[in-house]
């Protein structure tokens, strides 16, 4: 007997990484994974991305 396997959504425009190369999605993705660990990583990212819980200067190459 199989287990279901959960299935979480990373939404367009996310950016991912594999072996340290970034891609952006563009179009929802279906990974396995669950759903409310991905959107509490996916926030963490956002918030590291606007400065939010980082100790320090952002480094000059990361300013938009």
């Amino acid at each position: 007997m199989s287990e279901k396997k959960e299935i979480a959504i990373i939404p367009k425009g996310s950016y991912v990484s594999i072996m340290g190369c970034r891609f952006t999605l563009l179009e929802d993705t279906q990974v396995e994974a669950n759903q409310t660990n991905l959107d509490d990583i996916l926030k963490d990212q956002e918030n590291f991305d606007k400065g939010i819980g980082v100790v320090g200067d952002m480094p000059s190459s990361q300013h938009s």
